[in-house]
């Protein structure tokens, strides 16, 4: 789950017996302190940090409602998501906003006033600081307060830089969404505001400091976007980079094969980190081979004397069924009332054996959609096994007919009148003489069905078969 300003919710395992959840909060890729947690739905992961002075500011909050058994997999449903921007403002007293001034700050509030009178004119709106503003109805009556906001989904801002970045050198930093520029986005770098970017999409700044700094683009109707840049000394840029190269996803305790190297030659004695715990130096191949047992996001780094650092990042996850189906089975055409077989294919692509729960979703084009049945199809990894589901619907129509997320379409006929059976019996009756006057003189109450008469018939004939 794609979050403002780099950071990413993670599921790492699902419990649904124990409606449990292990999540992990990301930022730009990399595991930040705090950030794993187990919730016990229903309940809400909070992620604090510190803020300037203020400690322990809840960051994101995320209200986890439940874990159920999906058609094809584990869920979570999310009820509700919070969270506040770490690029601060600083406010004091004398701070204009707009038509507003700030008069007073505390630990409990800021308090603003307007130093002119502000008119609300009928049917008007008007804004009184930056999105906040007044709308007044059309005879001035009523008048309420508002925070102008872009309602739907909105496109990406995405950072590009220099490459390998030195210090005071000029950086370029680019900002794009689609691949196109963004021309008026405002960055930041390591806090500082760096201005807006211009028709290029672009910011141009002079660092005067190495390190690893935040930067941050925004503009309104945009997604933000946030990701560090390494700012490189003199003596950094004359090395030769690291390249890492790991899988991006193990299981718990398996073993993985780490490998360094260095325009193309493998690099031997390249110390590896697993976040902060150093866990060994590659062989004379450039490798390392490691297994870690709990699960989670972890930065890998490679670094030697010489060489410029490598990072990359590594999830350990247990590994779980998955399954995908292939295609419906059913009639074109049936009979209303006549029972029908549909079917799927089930194959588990997971890593373990699991049980997949099928569900079979009828509807009838009208608005009513019906679960006539469900079962379960316990498969090991990489097995196919089948879905199968028999039932017959009462009315003729066209109706949907659905398994996971496979679907196909079958049309009910209306049963073929038995009027023409009945009376065909009753003309073989009246033949019969006695009995068939006695039956057809003792009509029941609704008339004579074909059924009714072959069972009438056959109290009359005891011991008669073939009707």
């Amino acid at each position: 789950l794609q979050l403002e300003e780099g950071y990413e919710l993670k599921i790492i395992q699902l419990d649904v017996g124990g409606n449990k959840a292990q999540l992990e909060l990301i930022k730009n890729g990399k595991s930040i302190s705090g950030g794993t947690a187990i919730v016990d739905a229903p309940d809400t992961f909070v992620y604090t940090k510190d803020l300037g002075s203020v400690d322990d500011v809840p960051i994101v909050a995320i209200y986890i409602g439940s874990v159920f058994q999906g058609t094809e997999t584990s869920m979570i449903t999310i009820d509700g998501i919070f969270q506040i921007s770490e690029s601060y403002k600083s406010v004091k007293s004398g701070d204009d906003y707009g038509e507003m001034e700030v008069t007073s700050t505390s630990s409990t509030g800021i308090t603003m006033k307007n130093s002119d009178s502000i008119s609300l004119d009928h049917g008007e709106t008007t804004m009184i600081m930056g999105d906040v503003g007044f709308k007044t109805s059309e005879n001035g009556v009523r008048y309420c307060l508002f925070v102008r906001r872009t309602i739907g989904s909105l496109d990406s801002l995405d950072l590009g830089f220099t490459d390998n970045p030195v210090v005071d050198e000029e950086l370029v930093i680019t900002v794009t969404s689609g691949g196109d520029p963004v021309e008026g986005a405002d960055v930041t770098f390591g806090g500082e505001n760096l201005g807006i970017t211009d028709s290029n999409g672009e910011v141009r700044f002079t660092p005067d400091a190495a390190g690893t700094f935040a930067v941050t683009a925004s503009k309104e109707n945009y997604d933000s976007a946030s990701e560090d840049v390494k700012i490189l000394t003199e003596d950094e840029a004359e090395k030769d980079a690291l390249d890492l190269a790991m899988p991006e996803l193990v299981d718990p305790g398996e073993e993985v094969i780490i490998r360094v190297t260095s325009d193309g030659d493998a690099v031997e004695g390249a110390m590896i980190t697993w976040d902060d715990e150093e866990i060994g130096e590659t062989d004379e191949t450039g490798s390392l081979t490691y297994a870690h047992d709990e699960t989670g996001t972890y930065t890998v780094t490679a670094s030697k004397s010489g060489y410029l650092d490598a990072s990359e990042k590594i999830t350990v996850s247990i590994p779980a069924a998955k399954f995908e189906l292939d295609g419906i089975s059913l009639p074109d055409e049936v009979a209303a009332g006549k029972s029908f077989t549909i079917t799927t294919n089930v194959t588990n692509v997971g890593d373990i054996e699991g049980t997949y729960r099928a569900e079979l979703v009828i509807d009838d084009g009208n608005g009513t959609v019906t679960t006539a049945g469900s079962q379960n199809v316990t498969l090991a990894a990489g097995e196919t096994g089948t879905a199968e589901f028999t039932y017959k619907i009462a009315r003729a129509g066209t109706y949907t007919v659905q398994i996971g997320g496979e679907s196909g379409e079958i049309v009910v006929t209306a049963s073929e009148s038995k009027t023409a059976l009945v009376a065909a019996i009753l003309i073989i009756l009246a033949l019969l003489g006695g009995i068939g006057y006695v039956l057809i003189s003792s009509a029941p109450e609704g008339g004579w069905t074909a059924e009714k008469l072959i069972e009438a018939i056959k109290e009359k004939l005891p011991g008669k078969k073939g009707l």
